[in-house]
């Protein structure tokens, strides 16, 4: 049993600091079993969702980020949690002996704390930025230039979070600041995930407002797109919100970044499971009503193609022959010989140039 002789004298503001420090140290790792219980609750409704509407391409992929993110997550937890064992029951003599294994820079304990958590979260970062990216790209019809700019971003922003890692290591004075790599990995993260997002949300817009329309009316229907819409503004602006309010107390001296931190890396991972789990929900448009378009690859389709003409108009009037219900002729199509419906094709498509 540790007596007070065991603590060595040490001022009060010492004692205050390392009590101050300990607090969040140890109430982290409850904030971090809590968050992981309803992640996992989430995890295993999404997964549910997708193997109840089959499998294709896109499905195995998502389902693949998905089962990732979660085990490197999971991982995250589990040496969260074995710190925490290591400096309270084997270093518990008193709350010097555990503050010493926790404070002390040269410790093994003091490095893993930080580097260990860096490495599974610059893989998670890395897995969601690609699912982003690579949704982005599905939807612009596999278009590379689109997609250039928030390849650059993720692996910029993947170097600086190396170089954050190599400045924990680094025994001698780094050449360049921890809260600065920081500060520019999170927001090269952010600036990756909001143009990817609204490279989507332009993307699904500019079809819709191409698709032919009744003659004298501006007005746009966006139907089933706009659940597209709000699954990916709703999971990105999610993520985001975290990553702003992260720059934001980075700086700061203070408790209030540990968990931040914490929360940010399990939204991170909450994100793509939200759109996923949703997606495949059924709170969007069949896959066979898109008839192959790009954006069937948001609804996880099998065997859909992306169409990649240069002319959105003409795109829009194959892709869309099931949805002309705002179109008075397009209604007397049922029933109708198949050349009857290419002369009235025809005529709708003069119709829309001349406009």
């Amino acid at each position: 049993m540790a007596t007070q002789t065991d603590i060595p004298d040490v001022s009060d503001d010492k004692r205050a600091l390392a009590f101050q420090s300990l607090d969040p140290y140890l109430n982290n790792t409850i904030l971090f079993a809590f968050l992981h219980g309803i992640y996992t609750g989430m995890v295993a409704v999404t997964l549910s969702k997708i193997f109840s509407r089959g499998r294709g391409v896109g499905i195995n992929v998502m389902t693949l980020v998905v089962i990732v993110l979660y085990v490197l997550t999971a991982t995250n937890f589990a040496f969260s949690w074995s710190t925490k064992v290591y400096s309270f029951i084997r270093h518990g003599q008193n709350f010097w002996t555990v503050y010493m294994t926790y404070d002390s820079s040269e410790s093994v304990l003091s490095k893993l704390v930080r580097v260990g958590p860096g490495i599974s979260g610059c893989i998670s970062t890395v897995i969601a930025d690609s699912a982003m990216i690579w949704r982005c790209w599905i939807v612009w019809g596999r278009r590379w230039r689109v997609i250039l700019l928030p390849l650059v971003f993720m692996v910029l922003g993947t170097a600086f979070k190396i170089l954050q890692i190599r400045v924990v290591l680094q025994v001698t004075k780094p050449v360049i600041n921890y809260n600065t790599c920081t500060t520019i990995y999170v927001s090269l993260t952010l600036a990756t995930t909001l143009l990817c997002t609204l490279l989507i949300v332009y993307r699904i817009l500019s079809i819709e407002w191409a698709k032919p329309k009744l003659v004298g009316t501006r007005s746009y229907n966006l139907g089933a797109y706009r659940n597209v819409i709000e699954v990916v503004v709703e999971s990105a602006a999610l993520y985001s919100a975290a990553l702003i309010v992260y720059i934001v107390v980075i700086f700061q001296d203070g408790t209030v970044l540990d968990y931040i931190d914490t929360i940010a890396g399990f939204i991170r991972a909450i994100a793509p499971t939200l759109l996923v789990g949703r997606v495949a929900s059924g709170h969007s448009r069949p896959d066979d009503s898109w008839g192959g378009s790009a954006i069937s690859s948001l609804h996880f389709g099998a065997g859909g193609h992306t169409q990649t003409g240069t002319d959105s108009r003409t795109e829009d009037l194959t892709v869309h022959n099931n949805n002309f219900v705002h179109d008075v002729e397009a209604q007397t199509l049922a029933g109708q010989p198949d050349e009857e419906r290419v002369k009235v094709y025809q005529r709708v498509e003069a119709n829309t140039v001349a406009d």
